[in-house]
């Protein structure tokens, strides 16, 4: 999209929203924006976050703690002393081999409450423009999230940190829902949901009825008396009777996520929301919880040994819905186990970097490779061009390196030249070393093909090493494309 220095990404999707609107409001639409707020990287818009720092500024200070620690309820239980212990070691290490991760308890995200703020305007700007063209009351919307607040970090973080910093790792607090973005408790999975459909529902009324992501199609079709089309949409019930205020159940909701989260420690699991209930069955050790959702909502009441019958019950429909749509289970490992069936898995073992690096360009080596997940190597055919190489840094600090030493012919000019290009999610800087000597530094942040030529002339007669270091900028796809890598008499 066009856009200029200062431009915020959420107006900008906002603007082409609208552009379409308008280029299609003589037909019917369909629009469906997803903001990249409010999902990190956590950065308000600058007004916005000037705006609601001095509002918090002028709000009394909150009571109670910062953050808190969660551990994994699929784990040994860990003490009120235990906790506070290794609350003080806020160290990576410590926090991975005890199972906790740190939750946010507060809501005073300014850069988080900027986004929010931004999305708001959007779905106003909308509303308006809407109401401009006189589709105001032609035009359902529906508003929600896909998933519960960001307040355990993405990747784990510690909390000694300046406010600031913080400010970009945890969104805010979800309370009293427990826990956060990735778990199964309401923090992760309850969201917003707002239905705007004029002149078929009452307006600024609520509903207790419990819906689910894939509901939505079903019950559009419903809204557009359009046919339902059950192979499509076989998870989802249309809620058009809850919309309308009549008596809705639409069963139980099952949640399946078998496997680790980035935003905790806690064990791979799955759930059940049958009415007021709902049960968490751990895949680790079958640790289960069960909560009355309809007493209990922060979840604080694990009633699992009290309601044995119940647990049972509903642990056993998780199961044959499980293996109803054959949800795919956590593979045991053992000292001989191998992948299951179908598994998507790097093949650490399959690269084997220094054999096509004499392929591509012979007499040329490589060290301190890694991005094993990228698969370095040779590419047949990458972004227009044949036969070209993928390099990936070893680390954040140490780069991936090509190598060759070669004596310089007398009397003619000599040249090294190259191509490079990079990830389009990730950015790489190329430094050329010459006998340890930095000759080039570039930034590689543009996805083209980029020609580089440096004249070896003053060397004639020596010999010399030179080095092509594909650096990490940040440390995300830093993979380096090489393309025609030679060094040439002319």
């Amino acid at each position: 999209m066009p856009a200029k220095e200062g431009d915020y990404h959420t107006d900008k999707l906002t603007d082409a929203a609208i552009d379409f609107i308008e280029r299609n409001q003589d037909k019917p639409f369909f629009v469906h924006l997803e903001h990249f707020s409010v999902h990190d990287p956590i950065q308000g818009r600058k007004d916005l976050v000037k705006k609601y720092t001095e509002k918090l500024d002028a709000m009394p200070p909150q009571t109670g703690p910062d953050y808190i620690l969660e551990p994994n309820p699929d784990g040994p239980p860990l003490s009120a002393d235990q906790l506070t212990a290794i609350a003080e070691n806020d160290n990576s290490t410590a926090h991975q081999n005890a199972r906790v991760w740190w939750v946010k308890q507060k809501q005073d995200n300014v850069e988080f409450a900027g986004m929010v703020g931004a999305t708001d305007e959007s779905l106003g700007r909308i509303r308006a423009k809407l109401k401009e063209l006189g589709l105001e009351k032609n035009t359902i919307i529906i508003f929600t999230s896909d998933n519960g607040g960001m307040a355990a970090s993405n990747q784990y973080r510690g909390i000694h940190h300046s406010v600031e910093t913080l400010n970009t790792r945890f969104s805010s607090s979800n309370l009293p829902l427990r826990g956060a973005k990735g778990w199964n408790y309401e923090g992760g999975i309850r969201v917003p949901l707002i239905v705007h459909w004029p002149g078929q529902i009452q307006p600024n009324t609520t509903s207790d009825a419990v819906v689910t992501g894939t509901d939505y199609y079903p019950t559009l079709l419903d809204m557009l008396d359009l046919p339902a089309l059950p192979q499509q949409h076989i998870d989802g019930r249309s809620f058009v009777p809850a919309l309308k205020g009549e008596s809705y159940d639409r069963g139980p909701i099952f949640w399946h996520f078998p496997h680790y989260s980035n935003h905790g420690f806690q064990s791979p699991n799955g759930a059940i929301r049958s009415g007021r209930y709902k049960l968490i069955e751990y895949y680790e050790n079958g640790t289960t919880q069960l909560f009355d959702l309809a007493t209990d909502i922060g979840e604080q009441n694990d009633l699992a040994k009290s309601k044995p019958d119940l647990a049972r019950k509903l642990k056993d429909q998780l199961h044959q819905w499980r293996n109803q749509v054959d949800a795919k289970m956590p593979y045991p490992k053992t000292a001989t186990s191998k992948p299951a069936p179908g598994a998507r898995v790097a093949n650490r073992k399959a690269a084997n970097l220094p054999a096509d690096v004499k392929k591509f360009a012979p007499g040329w080596t490589v060290k301190s490779w890694g991005g094993p997940g990228m698969k370095p190597g040779l590419r047949a055919k990458w972004n227009g061009r044949s036969n070209v190489l993928l390099t990936h840094p070893l680390s954040r600090e140490i780069p991936c390196v090509l190598s060759r030493s070669l004596r310089i012919s007398p009397g003619k000019k000599t040249v090294l030249k190259f191509a490079v290009n990079n990830h389009p999610d990730g950015n790489w800087t190329l430094v050329v070393r010459i006998d340890g000597n930095e000759v080039l530094k570039r930034p590689i942040e543009d996805s083209k093909w980029q020609e580089t030529q440096i004249d070896l002339t003053e060397y004639a007669g020596k010999t010399i090493r030179i080095e092509l270091e594909n650096r990490a900028s940040d440390w995300a796809f830093e993979a380096a494309y090489w393309h025609s890598l030679e060094v040439t008499d002319q």
